[in-house]
């Protein structure tokens, strides 16, 4: 079982992502009672119904025998807000599966980072040369370690005492927050430079460029 941070909902767990508002808050157990909405008398522990209220939009998710029945089992954490729509989609359906079918959601994520390399100008038919092609432009060594992990989870044996590979529940969970990592780096940051760059006065960003030009002249 690889080891992270549990960020979507999960049992139990005082604060997680809600599935409503997808912000990470603060959550509130209860069991369901007919009159009040709430109780937590004696029979606490013998009800099979949760009720959790988030404290950021005061809506309730409702889990029966510690599974979550409302609203449909939402996993993860939202996608990159850079991601283009067609990988988000395939994300948001790796999220909707992700409580009955970790292992679905986890081939998914995979198909998403593979659309990922794409996007970024790679071929996206074997993530390994992928890797290699992005470490060559310069990917940063954590970037370089999220895909990695994205490549080995699922397809490789390990030996005792190292992570157990197998797609369960936090497999799926931990390709979320790596699918993301990566998004932010190969995406979002560079996306966000450029929109500080852009709003530098023309004299300013022309003598950047006469810069550039005179290094590239001496490389040559």
């Amino acid at each position: 079982m690889i080891e992270t941070k549990i960020l979507g909902p999960e049992y139990g767990k005082m604060e997680y992502v809600c599935p409503h508002c997808n912000v990470f808050a603060d959550q509130q157990w209860n069991i369901p009672n007919g009159t009040t909405g709430f109780s937590s008398g004696n029979n606490y522990h013998l009800h099979p119904f949760r009720i959790a209220r988030c404290r950021k939009c005061s809506n309730l998710t409702l889990w029966l025998n510690e599974e979550l029945v409302y609203p449909t089992g939402l996993v993860g954490i939202p996608p990159n807000e850079d991601i283009p729509d067609e990988i988000r989609i395939l994300f948001n359906e790796a999220r909707e599966i992700g409580a009955k079918s970790p292992r679905g959601a986890a081939a998914l994520l995979r198909l998403v980072v593979q659309k990922l390399c794409l996007e970024l100008g790679e071929e996206g038919k074997n993530l390994n040369s992928d890797i290699a092609s992005m470490v060559e432009k310069g990917l940063p060594k954590a970037v370089q370690h999220a895909l990695d992990v994205v490549r080995v989870i699922g397809n490789e044996a390990v030996h005792p005492g190292e992570l157990n590979l197998e797609d369960d529940r936090e497999t799926a969970e931990a390709l979320f927050e790596l699918v993301n990592i990566i998004a932010q780096d190969r995406i979002s940051n560079p996306k966000r430079a450029k929109e500080l760059f852009d709003k530098l006065p023309q004299s300013k960003k022309e003598q950047v460029e006469k810069r550039d030009s005179r290094q590239q002249t001496k490389s040559d």
